[in-house]
């Protein structure tokens, strides 16, 4: 039995959404654990505390 044309595009959508979703969840954790790395992070939450 033959999809139809709905079926097909809507799996084919569905599919680039997860890639992307997937794609930039793991340029955030990249960019996210250089900063934490790094120690960045630390001296931000430290300057945040000073000016409350």
């Amino acid at each position: 039995m033959q999809k139809s044309i709905f079926k097909r595009y809507l799996s084919i959508t569905m599919v680039i959404v997860i890639l992307s979703f997937v794609m930039l969840g793991s340029v955030m954790m990249i960019f996210f654990w250089t900063v934490l790395a790094s120690g960045e992070a630390g001296i931000a939450a430290a300057e945040c505390q000073l000016h409350l």
